[in-house]
């Protein structure tokens, strides 16, 4: 675990990228990936270089743009950073934001 905070800079990529790498991560390591499936509306696909990335105990963490929360991490592999051809999945903050609006609004 860090004793600071961690960030690194991605590179968004397109949703049939994202599919066409997740596929083949998972054909490679059957053990290590679960395929998931990409929704266009939901999600929001990151690749790194090598060596950089997301690894255990990264659940939760937020993908940032512009100074506002754009995804929170949902999906990667069990290899922590060791492949640039593995994309990282967020799930996409605006396909929630009516149901998080409406959850906050309850709360007060």
């Amino acid at each position: 675990m860090a004793d600071h905070l961690q960030y690194m800079e991605t590179q968004i990529i397109t949703h049939n990228d994202c599919s066409r790498r997740a596929a083949i991560f998972a054909a490679l390591y059957p053990r290590d990936v679960v395929k998931p499936i990409i929704h266009p509306t939901s999600h929001i696909c990151t690749l790194q270089p090598r060596g950089i990335g997301l690894c255990f105990g990264d659940s939760g963490s937020m993908l940032v743009a512009n100074g506002q929360a754009v995804g929170v991490i949902v999906s990667g592999v069990r290899l922590c950073a060791q492949a640039n051809a593995a994309p990282d999945i967020y799930t996409r903050v605006s396909s929630y934001a009516d149901w998080i609006d409406g959850y906050i609004n309850d709360l007060n």
